[in-house]
């Protein structure tokens, strides 16, 4: 009812309050469901909770329900934890499976892929840097695009970066600014 009424946060506070006395009282199922609701919602402490709350053999149900559902939800927290997740528990498969759908995040990412998926990487930094190249219209702009290629180069692709560049100086002959910033790079 208050979430309804745009009163969300006296809801969760609610929930955290009944979670305190769940853990007072010892009802380990219902610790089990509160936990695992704040952690499927973002929140990483709580994740770190609902973890110490199952055994080993149990964790691998729970984890995948928790991945599940950060895969669904909405939000940058969402996203931010289940990003996290994957990389603490060196999921480099998912992802990169992630970074495909998110293709800007691989310049985030990319230091955590590189060892396992380099030619994938290389390839989703090429197609990230062409999309950005192929949307710039001004200095600024071309500086970004560069430093997408210094990224790349960063992360070890020295070969596709010189054929990036070069291609775009082939594509964009007109821009002087473009050509400049890209001949400025190192």
């Amino acid at each position: 009812m208050d979430t309804k009424k745009g009163y969300p946060g006296l809801v969760s506070r609610w929930k955290k309050l009944r979670l305190e006395v769940n853990k007072l009282t010892g009802e380990l199922k219902a610790q089990r469901e509160l936990t695992e609701e704040f952690a499927a919602s973002g929140e990483y402490e709580y994740y770190l909770q609902l973890k110490a709350l199952y055994e080993s053999e149990e964790w691998p149900y729970v984890y995948d329900r928790v991945l599940a559902a950060l895969e669904k939800g909405r939000g940058w927290s969402a996203d931010s934890m289940y990003t996290k997740l994957l990389i603490e528990e060196k999921e480099t498969a998912r992802l990169l499976e992630y970074v495909k759908r998110h293709p800007g995040s691989i310049v985030d990412y990319y230091k955590h892929l590189i060892r396992q998926h380099p030619s994938e990487v290389y390839q989703l930094f090429e197609n990230y840097i062409e999309s950005a190249a192929r949307h710039a219209s001004n200095r600024n702009q071309y500086k970004q695009v560069c430093q997408l290629i210094r990224k790349l180069l960063k992360a070890g692709g020295e070969q596709q970066a010189e054929r990036i560049v070069e291609g775009l100086r082939q594509c964009y002959p007109n821009r002087p600014a473009f050509l400049d910033e890209l001949g400025q790079i190192n």
